[in-house]
């Protein structure tokens, strides 16, 4: 709602014609360097209440905040496949949920989820992130994990020690619950 206003508000204030959401996908920080410049020009009441809710809307529809995660490590060819576009890993990069982690041969890969969960693949590894929800205050959350191929070993973290089903992770043949563990599964 908030979000929807102030698109409405720079709109018809600078009259341009174009995809504010779109603007802020592409290139949120000039999106973000062009709103302050915005802000900054106004005066009045109205602007300085829609400031603040602004930035927050700005933060929480940007997918550069949505950070489940990072490649600890990245040997070889590792790729991620994030919404059909192929990405390298590479050491420090932020991983989203859906994304699919491909270590080819000779290549391996390692992950730490900001709950602490530490995955690490072998070439000929296939995994995807289906679901990844955490509350760092009171370290509840869901993790949905699909091993497609391949040998992955984890180390659960926060979520699975919250619940029963917090955290599950799936191959071809099976679903299991994690807690408090540490597994090697092999997918042939």
């Amino acid at each position: 709602m908030v979000f929807r206003i102030f698109t409405r508000i720079i709109l018809q204030h600078d009259r341009r014609i174009f995809d504010l959401r779109q603007a802020i996908y592409a290139h949120p920080l000039l999106f973000f360097a062009e709103f302050i410049m915005f802000v900054s020009q106004q005066q009045g009441k109205i602007m300085r209440r829609f400031m603040g809710a602004a930035i927050a809307a700005l933060l929480i529809t940007n997918p550069a905040f949505a950070q489940i995660g990072r490649v600890k490590s990245a040997d070889g060819a590792v790729v991620i496949d994030r919404k059909g576009e192929k990405l390298a890993a590479v050491p420090g990069m932020l991983i989203e949920q859906g994304d699919v982690i491909t270590a080819p041969a000779k290549s391996r890969f390692g992950i730490t989820f900001v709950d602490n969960t530490r995955i690490s693949a072998r070439a000929g590894s296939e995994i995807v992130i289906e679901k990844f929800v955490f509350d760092d205050t009171t370290h509840d959350g869901k993790f949905g994990l699909s091993i497609r191929k391949g040998e992955v070993a984890i180390m659960s973290g926060q979520i699975a020690k919250s619940g029963g089903k917090a955290m599950l992770v799936r191959t071809p043949t099976s679903l299991f619950a994690m807690r408090s563990a540490r597994v090697v599964v092999t997918v042939k």
